[in-house]
């Protein structure tokens, strides 16, 4: 049987029984968006020649690819872990924009871009 390691920058299977390692390289890049559904919704995609319709519900997450290198460049995902990722993340960029405006509001001056620590906290 083989493990699989994950951790940051590095994925590796290891084969318990004959004591060997493979990396394994992700495909994050050819993915070219990911929305989680508000409301169920047709959807009409069309992109370099190919044209699909389909229907999402509500919770749903629609991927699409980049068309030119697969032969189904859009399928929905139904998947309580990543639409609860997904919820959470858009809460986090959601509070962060509120912040940030309230800030703004107040005359408080952004960032230096020169200033590390405080770049991407608003």
């Amino acid at each position: 049987m083989k493990t699989w390691y994950i951790t940051r920058g590095n994925n590796i299977f290891v084969n318990t029984e004959d004591n060997t390692a493979i990396r394994y390289n992700a495909s994050r890049s050819a993915i070219d968006d990911v929305f989680l559904m508000k409301e169920d919704t047709h959807i009409v995609y069309s992109y370099n020649g190919y044209k699909k319709e389909l229907d999402a519900k509500a919770g749903d997450i629609v991927v699409t690819f980049y068309a030119q290198e697969f032969p189904t460049p859009i399928v929905i995902v139904n998947n309580e872990d990543w639409k609860n990722n997904i919820t959470a993340y858009d809460e986090l960029m959601q509070k962060q924009k509120e912040e940030w405006a309230a800030k703004k509001s107040a005359g408080v001056d952004t960032p230096n871009c020169t200033d590390c620590e405080s770049i991407g906290k608003f």
